[in-house]
């Protein structure tokens, strides 16, 4: 099996080092790696203004979920997300604690935050050098402390159940930090968030970003999948707004994910030679050249970063 350079990987490690010290402390005026970009720089754009307060809306688990505003025409209607599910009722995103207060999830990047350019790196260091990247809004997405702890408690478990053997090869990583990994994911927006600083989450069914972000990709889904790079998140994003209409939108979610043990298969199902529990499995092509996806089979190891909302120059591309 190919394996990626010891230098890719040393790389990818210093990113998600940083991508994490920026999620955990958001005032933090750290020095980031950043990675040499394969394309052209990107054009400074001034920043928005996001002053305009966003509508009232329902509480659930500590966080605003309101209207859509009537800021960008026609838009595509489709059906309200469910207000209360199975599914959603057994999600650690939506257990209610005592005494806690509303936030929104998600807020607008502005100049001058250390982050910018860290995710915009990112994004770049993954993308096709020959399509333009134009990066619109780059959103941080908030979570409660109860997600957060969900989170490095799943660590914990998965960190666990490898000590008695971490002996073993490739073991040492997974009881370091149980295997945690930098993903994307490719998704579509059908509402206004982002536009002149709205950052209410919408109750559409049809829009990714936000179902995404209001149930911690708990949306129902046995699996979830991501990539290890922004093209092919770009990719994935470009052929969900096809199929919505020209009212969507495309964005990335930077993910961090607690990928634990995997397990490693191609296009004819055949597994790796090693044998016992997984926690996640990477989907190579034929020739094991190139991962394809990571499929993660609980939401609990998936923790949303960022959201960057973007467009390509050449519309020649991916049905852009």
């Amino acid at each position: 099996m190919v394996t990626f350079t010891k230098k890719s990987m040393v790389e990818r490690c210093l990113i998600a080092a940083s991508l994490a010290a920026l999620v955990c402390h958001p005032s933090s005026t750290i020095k980031c790696f950043k990675p040499k970009p394969r394309s052209r720089s990107p054009q400074k754009q001034k920043p928005e203004d996001p002053s305009a307060s966003p509508p009232k809306g329902s509480k659930r688990h500590g966080v605003v979920i309101g209207k859509e505003v009537p800021s960008k025409p026609k838009e595509k209607s489709c059906p309200k997300a469910a207000s209360s599910s199975s599914s959603a009722s057994k999600s650690r995103k939506t257990t209610k604690t005592k005494a806690e207060k509303p936030i929104n999830l998600v807020s607008e990047l502005v100049g001058g935050d250390p982050s910018i350019g860290v995710v915009e790196s990112i994004i770049r260091s993954g993308w096709v050098g020959e399509v333009g990247l134009r990066i619109e809004k780059v959103l941080r997405v908030h979570h409660s402390l109860d997600v957060l702890h969900g989170f490095e408690e799943y660590r914990k478990t998965v960190k666990s159940k490898y000590e008695k053997d971490r002996i073993r090869k490739r073991v040492e990583r997974l009881v370091v930090d149980g295997n945690e990994l930098l993903q994307f994911h490719g998704a579509a927006i059908t509402c206004s968030l982002g536009i002149n600083g709205f950052s209410t989450i919408c109750k559409k069914k049809c829009c990714q970003v936000c179902r995404i972000i209001a149930s911690g990709f708990d949306t129902g889904d046995r699996t979830i999948s991501f990539v290890h790079d922004s093209w092919k998140a770009h990719e994935k994003a470009a052929k969900e707004c096809a199929g919505k209409g020209e009212c969507a939108r495309k964005a990335i979610v930077v993910c961090r994910v607690i990928a634990g043990r995997i397990a490693h298969y191609h296009a004819h199902g055949l597994m790796d030679e090693e044998e016992g529990e997984f926690d996640s499995a990477m989907e190579w092509g034929e020739q094991f050249s190139e991962p394809k996806r990571l499929v993660v089979l609980n939401s609990e190891a998936v923790l949303p970063c960022f959201v960057i909302i973007y467009n390509v120059k050449n519309k020649n591309l991916l049905h852009d």
